[in-house]
């Protein structure tokens, strides 16, 4: 039960991290629209406005997954500690 948890926190973080990493992307790309007048959220240039929604769905929750991601670090670290402090 415990090496499950363990890969199950460790597979929630990855994937959280991977989260992050496209979110920080949209972010840079938001930034370039709005400081250069790009066309990525313009509808009238050929952009998408719902994915300026998407983006502010997404980032606005951080209350929801972020105390995910620190229950499954607490969770990780002490199934690690009790696994290395075991005495065989």
């Amino acid at each position: 039960m415990r090496r499950a948890m363990a890969w199950g926190s460790g597979v929630l973080i990855a994937i959280s991290i991977a989260a992050l990493a496209i979110a920080t992307l949209v972010l840079g790309i938001l930034v370039f629209d709005q400081s250069y007048r790009a066309a990525f959220f313009d509808p009238a240039t050929g952009g998408d406005p719902l994915v300026f929604q998407h983006i502010l769905w997404f980032l606005g929750h951080p209350g929801i997954w972020l105390p995910g991601i620190i229950v499954a670090l607490t969770a990780l670290g002490a199934t690690m500690i009790s696994d290395v402090s075991v005495a065989k």
